[in-house]
C-alpha cells in the first residue's frame, strides 16, 4: 500500500506540471515577445553653425522597434532606435530660409560640426568606414578603419586636427569625452593629453585652427571671466556677468556655443521668459587677433526652439520646413 501511494502522489505531481507547462504555453505561445513598430517625425537638429546667417541642419525618420514579454505585470518595455534616411541642409537661420536640401534613400550617420565651410562629417552604420557629405552634392565613404569608433554617435561633433586628423567630442553624465582618428594609422582611440597637449586636459573643450589651437575655460581666480587661452597662453578675456560655464554644446568654425548657469536672467532682450530655460549662448572667436569678437553679440541657440536674437525674435525650424531642393 505504501508503494501504490507513493506512486500516485508522484503521478499526480507530473500530472499537474503538465498541466502548468500547457497553460503556459497556451499564455505565451512559441514566440514569448510582443514586438511593436512605429516611426517618429522627422526632427530638426542644428549640425553646425557657418557664419553670422548660415547655418547646417540635418534630420533622419526614426524607427522606434518595441518589444515585451506577453505576460508582462510590469510593462517592461526593451525599445530600439533606428536612424533612417538622412537629409543635410544649409538654411539662413535669421530669415528663415532653405538654400539647398537633400535626403537619402539608404542610411548614413551626419555627426555634427562641420569641418570646411560647406563639408559635414558622415559614418556607415558600423562606424567602420567614413567620409564627407559636402553641399550640393552626394556623400562619400572614403576611408576604412580598422575597428570600429566605440562611443561615437550622431551627438558627436567633428572637427578638423593637427596633421588632417579628425577630432570628436560629446559631454554627457558630467563627463568631458574627445577621441580622434589618427588618419595616417587609420586608428580610432582615445585623445591623449601628452606632451604639447598636456595643457588641454584643464579645458572643457579647444578647437584647432590654422596651426593653433584654441581652449576657453573659467578664470581661475574667481573673477567671473571667460578666459581664451592659445596654445598655452591666456589672450583674451570675457566678464560673463555673473554667470559660469558648465561646458560647450558645440564649436563651429569660430562659434563656441556656451551653456552658461546663471543666478539671473541674463538677456532682458529675449522677451519670452520661458526662452530662458534651455537657451545656449552663442560666441565668436576672432581666430586672427585671439580675442573674443566683441562686435558679435545677441544670439542664443535652443535645441527644441532654435535661435534667439537680441531683438526679442526668434527662428524656429519645424520638420516641414526642411525641404529638399532637388539634391545636386
Amino acid at each position: 500500500m505504501k508503494k501504490i501511494g507513493e506512486n500516485s502522489q508522484f503521478n499526480r505531481s507530473l500530472g499537474a506540471k503538465a498541466v502548468l507547462t500547457l497553460l503556459l504555453v497556451t499564455l505565451w505561445g512559441c514566440d514569448s515577445r510582443n514586438t511593436s513598430v512605429s516611426w517618429l517625425e522627422r526632427g530638426a537638429v542644428l549640425t553646425s553653425i557657418i557664419d553670422d546667417s548660415l547655418a547646417i541642419y540635418t534630420n533622419n525618420s526614426i524607427k522606434i522597434i518595441c518589444t515585451q514579454p506577453k505576460f508582462n505585470i510590469q510593462g517592461i518595455n526593451d525599445c530600439e532606435y533606428y536612424d533612417y534616411n538622412p537629409g543635410l541642409y544649409l538654411v539662413n537661420y535669421r530669415n528663415k530660409q532653405v538654400y539647398w536640401g537633400d535626403t537619402l534613400d539608404y542610411n548614413m550617420v551626419v555627426l555634427l560640426g562641420h569641418l570646411d565651410d560647406s563639408t559635414v562629417f558622415v559614418a556607415n552604420e558600423s562606424f567602420t568606414e567614413y567620409g564627407y557629405w559636402k553641399i550640393g552634392e552626394k556623400p562619400k565613404l572614403e576611408n576604412k578603419l580598422d575597428f570600429p569608433m566605440i562611443g561615437v554617435d550622431w551627438s558627436v561633433e567633428a572637427r578638423p586636427w593637427k596633421k588632417g586628423d579628425i577630432l570628436f567630442y560629446n559631454y554627457s553624465n558630467n563627463l568631458r569625452h574627445h577621441w580622434m582618428i589618427d588618419s595616417a594609422a587609420r586608428e580610432f582611440r582615445e585623445f591623449e593629453y601628452t606632451g604639447e597637449d598636456t595643457w588641454l586636459e584643464s579645458c572643457i573643450d579647444f578647437k584647432y585652427h590654422e596651426g593653433e589651437v584654441f581652449c576657453v575655460k573659467m578664470d581661475s581666480s574667481g573673477s567671473g571671466n571667460l578666459n581664451l587661452w592659445v596654445d598655452g597662453t591666456v589672450t583674451d578675456s570675457l566678464y560673463l556677468n555673473g554667470c559660469k560655464l558648465m561646458e560647450t554644446y558645440g564649436w563651429y568654425g569660430p562659434y563656441v556655443v556656451l551653456d552658461l548657469y546663471c543666478s539671473h536672467f541674463y538677456s532682458p532682450h529675449v522677451k519670452e521668459v520661458d526662452w530662458w530655460y534651455g537657451l545656449y549662448d552663442v560666441r565668436k572667436v576672432d581666430y586672427t587677433n585671439r580675442r573674443f569678437d566683441t562686435t558679435f553679440s545677441g544670439l542664443w541657440f535652443s535645441t527644441e526652439r532654435g535661435f534667439a536674437f537680441d531683438q526679442g525674435n526668434y527662428t524656429i525650424f519645424e520638420p516641414e520646413d526642411l525641404i529638399v531642393t532637388g539634391g545636386e
